[in-house]
């Protein structure tokens, strides 16, 4: 699970997910802000505090946009995405923001996957700017 000051920026940033998610459910994790570096994993279901950050782990992002497709199909689109081709899948092309290296963990490639496609949104570096 990565909890790093990136991934809770971007986690952060994401309003979109953050205000779907009112109450956390047992094994969620949560930051507080990028810089405090704090990170809890709840054992019970409450509800969730203004300031705590939901950091979605990589199963909770890919359900959010698996719906009806097979997983087989979920990750192709993925893939495609990631590399910059043309997804026959669903005709678009990805990441024209999104830069992937070796220091990305699953949890930011996905929640950049789930943003661009919800909420055609990408991020540069600092927040999520509409494609």
């Amino acid at each position: 699970m990565d909890t790093s000051e990136v991934y809770i920026k971007m986690c952060e940033k994401a309003e979109e997910i953050q205000c779907g998610h009112i109450e956390f459910d047992s094994g969620d994790c949560y930051g507080y802000e990028a810089v405090s570096g704090m990170i809890g994993v709840f054992t019970e279901g409450k509800f969730r505090y203004r300031d705590e950050i939901w950091l979605p782990r990589q199963d909770q992002l890919q359900a959010m946009i698996k719906g009806e497709n097979h997983m087989h199909k979920l990750a192709y689109g993925f893939s495609a995405y990631f590399h910059g081709t043309v997804d026959p899948l669903c005709e678009e092309r990805g990441r024209d923001n999104y830069t992937v290296d070796a220091d990305n963990s699953m949890e930011q490639m996905w929640l950049a996957y789930v943003m661009y496609k919800k909420h055609n949104k990408v991020w540069n570096g600092e927040d999520w700017i509409a494609k």
